[in-house]
Formats: structure tokens, C-alpha cells, sequence
């Protein structure tokens, strides 16, 4: 038989953190994108190989904001699973009563 042990309030912190490192990691990625964006179009200039090199930097930072945006949905569960145990805890409670 499996035994649970779960602290609520440790299980919200960590959803909130998760969700303030996908705000930090998304505001670098930001902040990187402008310094690329800002290269080539006075640092890298040429005839072809800025463009590519911008549209390259632009599909990764299009890739990595999908995966950073996954820490939503892994926070939002961690809340769900929170308020999952809570519930069953006091519905037991209330049964046993």
C-alpha cells in the first residue's frame, strides 16, 4: 500500500516558481531576440547571410517560447493536484465523521 505524504503550501510555492522561471526565461529570450534583431541590422549586414541568420535565432526563439510555455501547464497541474488532494482529504474526513 502506497502512503502519501503531501505539504499544500510547498506544492504551491513550487507551481509559482515554475511559473516565475517561464516569466524570467521568456524575458530573456526577449531580451536576446532584440540584441539579434539589433546585429543585423547594423552589426551583420549582408546580402544573405544576416537574413538567415535572424530567421535561424527567430525559429529557435519560436521553439524554445512552446517548450518555456509547457511550465504553465506543468504549474497548472501541480495546482490541480493540490486542490485533487485537498478535496479528497476533506471528503474523507467527512465521511469518517
Amino acid at each position: 500500500m502506497a502512503n502519501i505524504s503531501a505539504s499544500y503550501e510547498e506544492m504551491r510555492q513550487q507551481a509559482q516558481a515554475l511559473r516565475n522561471t517561464r516569466d524570467q526565461i521568456t524575458q530573456e529570450l526577449q531580451r536576446a531576440r532584440m540584441q539579434v534583431d539589433n546585429l543585423v541590422s547594423s552589426g551583420f549586414v549582408t546580402d544573405s547571410a544576416s537574413g538567415a541568420f535572424q530567421t535561424s535565432y527567430q525559429e529557435f526563439t519560436t521553439s524554445a517560447t512552446k517548450t518555456i510555455d509547457a511550465l504553465t501547464t506543468i504549474s497548472q497541474n501541480l495546482d490541480q493536484v493540490v486542490r485533487t488532494l485537498e478535496d479528497t482529504d476533506k471528503s474523507l474526513a467527512a465521511q469518517l465523521r
